[in-house]
């Protein structure tokens, strides 16, 4: 896949996974569950872009997206982006979570790939010994 590809399939699983975080923080309103627990469905939701995505700048992108999406939509005043200095701390915490998760993800994917690389190497190899011994068998036995 070509990388504008895979930055536009990025872009279009954040901005999904933004959309349904958002709706599950605004059901939780409507049903009066606390705001602080829709901080929680944001940091899932960075878990998923993490997990679905290429690298960890969709992770950030996200995290940073998140936390303008949770200010505009559960901060009072509602609806508006200003900035509250206390939610300062929910941005580090989002951004740290985007960052770990990530880089863990990442690590994973890479490891996954080297494993997958190395048993096709040990098949093919496998293959090759077998077709080896078949000749050298057919080889020995006389017709």
């Amino acid at each position: 896949m070509r990388r504008r590809e895979i930055v536009l399939i990025g872009i279009i699983k954040i901005l999904f996974l933004l959309g349904v975080c958002t709706a599950i923080g605004l059901a939780f309103i409507l049903e009066n569950i606390a705001v602080s627990n829709v901080i929680v469905i944001y940091i899932l939701g960075v878990i998923a872009v993490a997990m679905w995505t290429e690298g960890r700048k969709f992770s950030l992108v996200y995290s940073i997206l998140a936390v303008v999406m949770f200010n505009f939509f559960f901060v009072e005043p509602r609806y508006s982006l200003l900035f509250e200095p206390s939610y300062i701390t929910t941005f580090i915490v989002i951004f740290l979570v985007a960052l770990l998760i990530s880089t863990i993800t990442t690590r994973l994917k890479e490891k996954t790939y080297q494993n997958r690389l190395i048993e096709e190497k040990a098949r093919h190899e496998a293959m090759r010994a077998n077709f080896l011994r078949s000749i050298s068998h057919d080889l020995r036995t006389p017709l």
